[in-house]
């Protein structure tokens, strides 16, 4: 997943048809007869924080099957540090408060 990251698959019109952001990881299962675990989100998680797209990465993890981990919302902090959103910054670190206190 990062290679297609650091060649902008992710930000082409064309994955953003052919792979809606919001069931990249049901893909995963349906193709590959795998159950998408926390692993699997936090990878998609990465991929859409790092491109920038930080209101989808909350959407998704707000979304998701179960219970995001810690990891989860620090990996959604860091790209709010690297795309210098602090208003949703302050949210993520609520969140990480309530698993982590």
């Amino acid at each position: 997943m990062s290679t297609s990251l650091r060649s902008n698959w992710i930000a082409s019109p064309m994955f953003m048809l052919e792979i809606p952001w919001l069931t990249c990881t049901l893909k995963v299962g349906v193709e590959h007869g795998i159950s998408p675990t926390m692993d699997h989100y936090a990878c998609i998680v990465d991929l859409l924080g790092r491109a920038g797209h930080l209101d989808k990465t909350e959407a998704y993890i707000n979304n998701m099957p179960f219970e995001p981990s810690a990891l989860v919302w620090q990996t959604l902090l860091g790209a709010c540090k690297i795309h210098g959103n602090t208003e949703m910054s302050k949210r993520v670190v609520g969140h990480l408060l309530e698993l982590e206190p």
